[in-house]
């Protein structure tokens, strides 16, 4: 109707492994808050924006892991892809059997270009354990 706002409902899908993985879901959003290990800002959607309400002032990857009952050691990296599919950041991360959250901020040039971003987990011969695409 005429002079009602329009609302706009979105519900976040969790990047799923492909093969079982301990790797539970992958979450990009802006804000993390690493005390109350949840976004103060935005998830999934991510404004290209550098000023007003929507702005993203910085940006998260956060991987929700299974704790293993075995003691383990895994190095993987986490790969922030553009939307031209050219790599902008490597991160290494190092999974342990207690690894429950590991979170990393995205610290090159921000605001982003628009587009289809993509962040990926992979091990160090290359094989993508999970993939996440946010705009």
């Amino acid at each position: 109707t005429e002079g009602r706002p329009r609302v706009l409902h979105l519900r976040e899908k969790l990047a799923m492994p492909k093969a079982p993985s301990r790797l539970l879901a992958l979450r990009i959003g802006c804000d993390w808050n690493k005390t109350e290990l949840v976004f103060d800002g935005d998830v999934s959607l991510v404004s290209t924006s550098d000023s007003g309400p929507f702005r993203c002032p910085s940006l998260w990857a956060v991987a929700h892991w299974r704790m293993s009952k075995k003691p383990m050691s895994q190095e993987l990296m986490l790969i922030w892809v553009d939307p031209k599919g050219t790599p902008m950041q490597h991160a290494p991360i190092s999974v342990s059997e207690n690894s429950v959250l590991l979170w990393h901020r995205y610290t090159a040039s921000m605001p982003l270009p628009r587009g289809k971003w993509s962040v990926e987990v992979v091990t160090t011969s290359r094989e993508i354990i999970a993939r996440r695409t946010f705009f």
